[in-house]
């Protein structure tokens, strides 16, 4: 899978991109609409906030034209310059993706190193921005119909966006197995075995990770693995083997949960006791505890869980909140609040995408879960998604062929209640 880097020629060109006068002036950058509400006061329903948000949108950007404008006054607030010459001496038609430098007489195409580089059809994507700036959500069936295009570009632009929002993932993120979303995975993808359900990427990654990190250990291994999931997951398969062993063990901890049963607090106790406020390697907790490696790394993944200690560079941890013994042994505190939070994330992404899209395949799972998290934090974002567009390189087929979502997802904690 091919890693999407910033690009730092289009960051440089954009100076001053964020000043109120500028964003007043050409509009490009502000998507997000003042909403109104209803004639009694009650607010809108989400389908009546989509159609109002389509309204203004097309009245601001009637053409594609309008939309490459504002790419050029978005990437030139200060004018433009002949990024080979550096002269000023500009011209450019109105509408058009290039501009000529009168000095040096060549021609330069200003979308080059944007998201917007190999982009035909920019209208639709632009709407898809806006909708996603003002925290709405829209299925992908709906998308397409909205705006006059085949499904199969409505699918491509959704997954292009939803890979440069993935960059910009941070907030309060924890990870989780993707197993605990198994119930959405209602969806096939180009990775999931013939005759057998679209759950059933889920056991081909877990075991295809397990047999992979037994034969980096020198063991002979003999197992059948599809092709193109043997592709996918070598671009998350890592030569640290103690990460593979942690992710399988992790996911027969969550098994396990599923079925009624819970990692003893004896353990908890054990492992917590060792750390402190100071990193602590994995090998020091084994000299420690006593313990298997399989056991101490299923233990510190629950209690990262619990927002009880956390991981740092190479392999250590360390505890979130110093002789916290309350929480680990099962009291109520700010730890069970974590985690209830957290599960209180997992269950809600699950509604979400029960009631617009119907279900998703595993393969993107991690990309479902940064749209969901940009929508959530709609209006929070210290820059915008289209901003973003322009600081990543174009977005390739292949880029969004060779994904597959990893066996740890990233999601965001919800905010805790006043």
């Amino acid at each position: 899978m091919q890693t999407l880097k910033l690009n730092s020629e289009v960051l440089r060109n954009r100076k001053g991109l964020d000043s109120p006068g500028f964003l007043a002036h050409h509009g490009f950058m502000n998507l997000r609409y003042t909403l109104p509400d209803n004639d009694d006061g009650s607010p809108l329903t989400e389908e009546a906030k989509l159609d109002f948000c389509l309204a203004k949108f097309r009245e601001e950007f009637p053409s594609a034209k309008h939309c490459i404008d504002g790419v050029f006054n978005a990437l030139h607030k200060d004018g433009p310059e002949c990024p080979h010459c550096g002269s000023s001496d500009i011209h450019r038609v109105s509408g058009e993706r290039f501009m000529h430098c009168r000095s040096c007489k060549k021609k330069i195409w200003f979308m080059v190193g944007t998201a917007f580089e190999c982009t035909h059809l920019l209208l639709p994507r632009f709407g898809y921005i806006m909708i996603l700036s003002n925290g709405l959500s829209i299925s992908k069936e709906e998308f397409y119909k909205r705006f006059d295009i085949d499904k199969k570009t409505a699918t491509k632009i959704f997954h292009e966006l939803t890979a440069i929002i993935e960059i910009f993932m941070q907030e309060e993120m924890f990870c989780v197995p993707s197993l605990a979303f198994i119930d959405s995975f209602l969806r096939r993808s180009r990775v999931t075995e013939a005759r057998k359900p679209p759950s059933s990427e889920q056991e081909e990654m877990e075991r295809w990770v397990e047999e992979s990190w037994k034969g980096q250990a020198g063991e002979r291994v003999d197992v059948e693995i599809s092709p193109s999931m043997r592709e996918d997951a070598m671009a998350d398969l890592q030569p640290e083997s103690a990460r593979h062993e942690e992710q399988v063990e992790t996911l027969m901890i969550v098994e396990a949960q599923r079925e009624g049963e819970s990692q003893p607090s004896e353990s908890n106790e054990k492992v917590y006791a060792a750390l402190s406020d100071e990193p602590v390697y994995v090998e020091e907790l084994l000299q420690k505890t006593g313990m298997a490696l399989s056991e101490v790394n299923a233990t510190l993944t629950m209690l990262e869980l619990a927002g009880l200690v956390k991981q740092l560079f190479g392999n250590q941890y360390v505890r979130v909140i110093p002789g916290w013994t309350a929480a680990v042994s099962g009291s109520s505190g700010a730890g069970t609040s974590w985690a209830r939070r957290a599960m209180e994330a997992v269950m809600d992404f699950m509604e979400f995408i029960a009631k617009t899209f119907r279900g998703i395949s595993r393969k993107y799972l991690q990309r479902y879960l940064a749209y969901w998290w940009y929508i959530r934090r709609a209006g929070e974002h210290s820059e915008s998604l289209l901003d973003q567009c322009l600081s990543v390189g174009p977005i390739r087929d292949e880029d969004i062929r060779s994904y597959v979502s990893p066996l740890m997802v990233k999601s965001f904690l919800k905010h805790e209640a006043a």
